[in-house]
């Protein structure tokens, strides 16, 4: 699964733009949103009058074989998130990742993923141009194995390795949709909430079809590009 967009809403667009510039992204300013490529996946920022709680989560992979040089240079641009213990390289093994995080001025956890089933090549330093995409939304549940539920009456996409009814992450290595029990506090160890915010994702999958459930902000669809 690859997401080719991705959209979120914001009550800070000025300062999204700056952090996401000062980091080295490529940012296109429009009156009511900006545009942001992170590799094959387009990330938009859209302006909302409408008061927003909480902050969104999403993961980009990135082409390096050491999350290590990743931590390195988002420290000289802005706080890494630690866990309780003091840990800033976060592994999971069942996923065969490592990753770092960090959060923008909305409370965006924004997460680098560094994935051993995705082919890289060693480097001894990293630049956004090493962004491959974004492979990971998380969206807020009331219910998470209910919306699974609805969830597949449109789209068959498997489940990804364990999950349980809090958090269960359903896509592959490219892409994944990362439902979570509404407001659990978004990993490692933030305060952030995940709140329901509005989300626009369109992804490459079978054409034809969408999903708008009753009561969350989330429309999906797929991408014809």
């Amino acid at each position: 699964m690859h997401m080719t967009f991705l959209q979120l809403h914001t009550n800070n667009l000025p300062a999204l733009q700056a952090f996401y510039a000062a980091l080295g992204f490529h940012v296109t300013v429009y009156n009511e949103y900006i545009d942001i490529p992170i590799g094959t996946t387009l990330l938009r920022f859209q302006d909302d009058d409408t008061p927003l709680t909480g902050g969104y989560h999403f993961a980009i992979n990135v082409a390096v074989s050491d999350v290590a040089i990743v931590r390195e240079w988002l420290s000289t641009h802005t706080p890494i998130i630690q866990s309780n213990q003091g840990t800033t390289i976060f592994q999971f093994d069942e996923w065969h990742a490592h990753a770092v995080y960090c959060s923008d001025p909305d409370n965006n956890i924004v997460e680098f993923i560094v994935r051993d089933n995705i082919v890289t090549q060693p480097q001894s330093s990293f630049r956004v141009a090493d962004s491959l995409c974004i492979s990971e939304i998380g969206l807020a549940c009331a219910d998470v194995p209910a919306t699974i539920a609805q969830f597949r009456n449109s789209f068959a996409i498997p489940d990804f390795f364990s999950h349980n009814d809090e958090f269960w992450p359903i896509g592959d290595d490219n892409g994944l949709f990362i439902m979570v029990q509404s407001p659990r506090l978004w990993y490692p160890d933030t305060s952030i909430p995940a709140a329901l915010m509005p989300v626009t994702v369109k992804f490459h999958t079978a054409p034809n079809q969408h999903w708008q459930l009753d009561g969350y902000p989330y429309r999906i669809t797929p991408s014809v590009d």
